[in-house]
């Protein structure tokens, strides 16, 4: 392989335009800018070429550079080189399409969507032409900035006579940020842009107010219609100044371009929101791919402090303690599929089983507890992976799954089948406290004569309510009477019941009038409760899950 040069960046970029990825990596000014920081290395070969890229001595690969019939070809040889010099096989900055190639292909990846990498593509005559109304903030903008300055600014086409105004510019710039070191570093590339703008083909315009350089910007075509936005700086005092700045650089290419490039926001959330606030028309994803297969395996006790951290990371209302409780008690090797790469969780799905009272018979089904993807490989397909395999394996009438995102599982099969009534009940009259319940009997008692004329309930029995009662006391509490049970902990605002059971309308309420603060009761539909209330789904089913009157009980064991 050879360095990536000034001189051999036209061969790469004969190439370039062959693969039309149109992202903004894949430009060899991009390249070129950042060589200091991200060292390329160019391997050129009659029917693709490769750039293996050195960040600090970690290597990766960008998408290989050719025709699509040439791509598995280059996806070889970048696997040889690798593994011949000890090298892990990675690409950077691969789009959406060729991740689909991949797989189409048969091609052993694992991805992380890289949200920080992401391109922000928009809409070029928007942003000339300011018109519309998701413009109107910045046409004020610019408004105010034409108001002040129309006959004290000129904007102009960037050639050498403006170099030195641009070093004094930037060195005034660097003086009003904090980041000395990661901004000595850009400027390093945009110097080097500056030295080389007629063989990179490098463009740009600057404004000049009361004859001193007070913003510019360097760019070059990504593709026939898309203008990228290599450099934009500005004297950000100045109201309206960055606005006319793209403006009067997009009116040089009027008629010639559609589209702007303006790259990433590498995850600072300042320029996130900056980069948000300009209406991108759509975002280009990004991710990161690492060779090797997946496999879909039993949990065992190798993965088991991953798997709790996966736990307690992926489920808000989860805590320490509570998933110390889970995975002590009520965890089960058997019931739990994990997907894996190379040692390393990317997710888990738990199943359990559990029967139900539905139309007067007592039916097996199951409940999938949980599924939770790593957050580094989220958005990427593998929540599908490990529900399709579970479903695939599934012999139950009926699966129950309890979700923040609903819409998620509705593609699986699931539908809505149990609701709740979220009550915001005002005490009515003050009750003394009564001790916490440590009886799981008496709350079995109660909610089978609860649920005895109800449809399509899970069956529980004492040893259910004696993890209910431990389960609860983590961060909650429990109070019963003779004919009522409620479930309840503290929030923000209040109190949530979670679960309530009861036989007597005024055994249920002489307990929620224990509490003086805004209480939200959740409880079945057919609760008597008068007070305001608001309906929520609370339980999917997956199957041919048909019945009235259905009750809903909070089931998190």
């Amino acid at each position: 392989m050879e360095k990536l040069t000034i001189e051999n960046a036209k061969k790469l970029n004969e190439y370039i335009q062959k693969a039309h990825y149109n992202e903004y990596n894949s430009n060899v000014v991009t390249m070129l800018m950042w060589q200091h920081v991200y060292e390329m290395n160019v391997h050129f070969h009659e029917h693709y070429a490769l750039v293996l890229v050195n960040y600090h001595h970690h290597f990766g690969w960008l998408m290989p550079y050719c025709e699509e019939k040439y791509r598995l070809e280059a996806l070889q040889a970048m696997k040889e080189y690798s593994f011949k010099h000890h090298l892990p096989f990675e690409i950077h900055g691969m789009n959406e399409e060729f991740k689909h190639y991949c797989e189409t292909h048969d091609f052993p990846f694992i991805y992380h969507d890289d949200l920080d990498a992401r391109d922000y593509v928009y809409d070029a005559s928007m942003h000339m032409n300011l018109i519309g109304k998701r413009m109107q903030k910045r046409r004020n903008h610019f408004n105010a900035f034409m108001k002040e300055y129309e006959n004290r600014f000129i904007f102009k086409t960037i050639d050498s006579s403006d170099f030195q105004n641009i070093l004094y510019f930037l060195e005034r710039w660097m003086n009003q940020h904090i980041h000395q070191d990661s901004l000595e570093l850009e400027v390093i590339g945009i110097k080097y842009l500056l030295d080389h703008m007629e063989e990179l083909q490098v463009s740009g315009g600057c404004i000049y107010i009361d004859g001193r350089l007070e913003a510019f910007c360097l760019t070059s075509l990504l593709s026939e219609d898309t203008l990228q936005i290599h450099v934009e700086k500005a004297n950000h005092e100045i109201r309206g100044l960055y606005v006319a700045l793209f403006k009067y650089t997009l009116m040089q290419w009027e008629g010639k371009i559609t589209k702007v490039n303006r790259e990433d926001d590498m995850g600072i959330p300042e320029l996130r929101k900056a980069k948000q606030d300009l209406k991108p028309i759509f975002q280009i994803r990004k991710y990161a791919a690492f060779y090797g297969a997946y496999d879909l395996i039993q949990a065992n006790e190798e993965y088991l402090p991953m798997m709790k951290k996966l736990w307690l990371d992926s489920f808000q209302e989860e805590t320490a303690l509570s998933t110390d409780y889970f995975f002590d008690h009520l965890f089960h090797y058997e019931d739990t599929t994990l997907l894996v790469h190379e040692k390393a969780l990317i997710g888990m799905i738990q199943l359990r089983k559990m029967k139900i009272q539905y139309n007067s018979e007592a039916v097996t089904t199951r409940f999938i507890v949980g599924v939770a993807i790593h957050p580094f490989y989220q958005r990427c397909g593998y929540m599908k992976i490990l529900m399709n395999h579970v479903l695939s394996q599934s012999q139950e009438p009926f699966l129950f799954i309890q979700a923040y995102n609903w819409d998620l599982y509705r593609p699986f099969g699931f539908h809505e089948a149990y609701q709740l009534k979220k009550v915001f009940y005002q005490r009515e009259t003050k009750q003394t406290m009564i001790p916490e319940c440590e009886d799981p009997a008496l709350l079995l008692n109660i909610y089978q004569r609860y649920t005895a004329d109800k449809n399509g309930f899970r069956i529980r029995d004492v040893k259910y309510f004696q993890h209910f009662i431990n389960y609860m006391k983590l961060d909650g509490h429990i109070y019963a009477n003779t004919d009522a049970y409620i479930c309840i902990s503290p929030t923000e605002n209040g109190y949530l019941v979670s679960e309530c059971a009861y036989t007597k309308l005024s055994s249920l309420t002489k307990l929620l009038d224990m509490f003086e603060g805004p209480l939200e009761v959740w409880c079945d539909l057919s609760c008597p409760l008068s007070q305001e209330a608001e309906l929520m789904n609370r339980m999917f089913v997956r199957g041919d899950f048909k019945a009235e009157g259905l009750l809903y009980i909070n089931e998190f064991l």
